[in-house]
């Protein structure tokens, strides 16, 4: 599937830029399809997944998993209240390492909800 989409937008006069009357750099088209099919974000989630480790240690880390960051929440699922609790106390704390971390993504607050796991 992804071949047969390179090869279309490789054969479209599209490539040619009308600002410049030149073809399209390849740099170009690669980010249009890596987009098109979301590779940044899987890339960006993995990234978010090694930021949030470091920041709450291995112990916490093995007892939540993340869910979505959509506008500047990141949802965190708990193992355990208490693990929840301690999210909470340190949430201003953890926000502003998980920012440190990374310019990739902004979070403003955690949300936390209980799943088994």
């Amino acid at each position: 599937m992804l071949e047969a989409e390179v090869n279309c937008i490789m054969s479209r006069k599209s490539n040619i830029s009308e600002r410049t009357g030149r073809p399209e750099r390849i740099g170009r088209i690669v980010t249009r399809i890596m987009a098109r099919h979301g590779f940044h974000r899987r890339i960006s989630s993995e990234q978010l997944e090694q930021v949030w480790r470091e920041a709450v240690g291995e112990m916490v880390a093995e007892r939540t998993r993340l869910g979505s960051l959509r506008r500047g929440v990141l949802e965190v699922f708990i193992s355990h209240p208490l693990i929840g609790q301690e999210l909470s106390f340190r949430q201003t704390e953890l926000t502003e390492a998980l920012n440190q971390v990374s310019k990739d993504f902004k979070i403003k607050r955690l949300k936390l909800r209980q799943a088994n796991f």
